[in-house]
């Protein structure tokens, strides 16, 4: 077993803690909006969400964004301070 040294865990559980908040503003902006990615055509879903998730991880807007779920918008379309705007209203209920 390799033996993690413990500046390197750190950096690790720093890098995974982003990208869990990360994905649950992802997540949360998705079910604010009533986007459903399900609607993506099938053909290139793999590739938008993956270039929705590159965007996410990027976004310089990550307080706006928090401040905007936290404030309870339901069935909104995503503001345009999101990278992915565009790509989730394009698939709103």
């Amino acid at each position: 077993m390799m033996r993690v040294n413990p500046i390197e865990e750190v950096q690790i559980m720093s890098l995974m803690q982003f990208l869990e908040n990360r994905m649950e503003m992802m997540s949360g902006m998705l079910a604010a909006s009533g986007a459903d990615l399900s609607r993506l055509p099938h053909s290139s879903f793999e590739r938008q969400f993956r270039s929705a998730t590159y965007r996410c991880l990027n976004c310089k807007s990550c307080e706006e964004c928090q401040r905007w779920l936290n404030e309870g918008h339901q069935q909104e379309k995503v503001p345009g301070f999101c990278p992915n705007a565009e790509l989730m209203n394009s698939v709103r209920d």
